[in-house]
């Protein structure tokens, strides 16, 4: 079983909503399974507060900072516990070189200073418009159980693995390579008659590999060999959100899809793509649009 990850969460108590907004925040993270420690629990009547400080940064994985405007200028001018904290953390940072444990988040701060000047090389979470909150979030989750290169490709073969290696296998290993397409959305032109019919999109985790053979100049038949199995529902024309997988059906190991026809992916990581046919020419190149539905990036 793996092991929670533990983290302490610094925050500054500008105003009761803003309180609340961490009461939910930790909440949320302690119901996903992370192990927070926060003064909002873990610190009672007759506690030491440096204490409570030192221990608690001292003890954890990560640290989450809550930037909002007015921790920001504690942080800065080194006041109250955002200012000791802040303190403790830069020692830190002297000590072992790194603040790679500290996740800046940002939430209640319009200003142009969005993180301490002691992280101001760091990237950040911005929490600030609710309608990404599950994005972010989502975001922040991976990193807390430490996933972050979820879309990092695996290490290929070395093209020069076999000593016999010849010019000929080097450029065919190269132009594997061509038949990929790594971003999260976009649109594919490809010869499905060459690499064995198989075109990647995505990579890492989202890695979708889809497999096509010819039909017709109209048709064209697609496989889910490759992957965990593939959804088909006729009456769906456009790409689009999806929120219930039960509208397609994935029972067949091969379709016979024709232009303007939707396809959903589902790989081994229970990951989905979109894809809709655009074009299929009679010199067997199709065309389709794709869109990896996880966008955590």
């Amino acid at each position: 079983m793996e092991h929670p990850p533990k983290v302490f969460i610094s925050y500054s108590q500008d105003n009761q909503e803003h309180s609340d907004w961490v009461l939910n925040f930790a909440t949320k993270l302690r119901y996903l399974g992370i192990d927070v420690t926060c003064d909002i629990w873990d610190l009672n009547i007759g506690d030491d507060l440096l204490f409570f400080m030192n221990n608690g940064l001292n003890n954890v994985n990560m640290v989450i900072c809550i930037c909002s405007e007015k921790y920001v200028e504690k942080a800065n001018n080194m006041v109250g516990g955002a200012g000791y904290e802040t303190m403790l953390l830069s020692s830190s940072f002297l000590k072992q070189g790194n603040l790679n444990y500290i996740i800046p988040v940002i939430i209640n701060n319009p200003s142009n200073n969005k993180v301490p000047l002691f992280l101001s090389t760091k990237i950040y979470i911005d929490f600030s418009n609710p309608l990404e909150y599950d994005k972010n979030m989502k975001k922040l989750i991976f990193k807390l159980y430490g996933r972050d290169e979820r879309l990092k490709p695996p290490l290929g073969k070395s093209p020069f693995m076999d000593e016999k290696a010849n010019d000929v296998d080097i450029l065919n290993a190269i132009r594997k390579t061509m038949y990929q397409n790594a971003a999260m959305k976009g649109v594919v032109s490809f010869d499905y008659l060459q690499n064995s019919g198989v075109y990647t999109i995505g990579s890492g985790k989202f890695a979708f590999e889809t497999e096509w053979s010819s039909c017709s100049n109209e048709v064209i038949y697609t496989y889910s060999d490759k992957l965990l199995a593939i959804g088909y529902n006729s009456e769906i024309k456009e790409i689009q959100p999806i929120d219930n997988m039960d509208m397609f059906d994935f029972t067949s190991r091969t379709r016979k899809l024709k232009i303007g026809d939707i396809l959903i992916l589902e790989n081994k990581y229970h990951n989905f793509a979109i894809l809709k046919i655009l074009s299929i020419t009679y010199d067997k190149l199709v065309s389709f649009e794709y869109q990896i539905l996880d966008t955590v990036n």
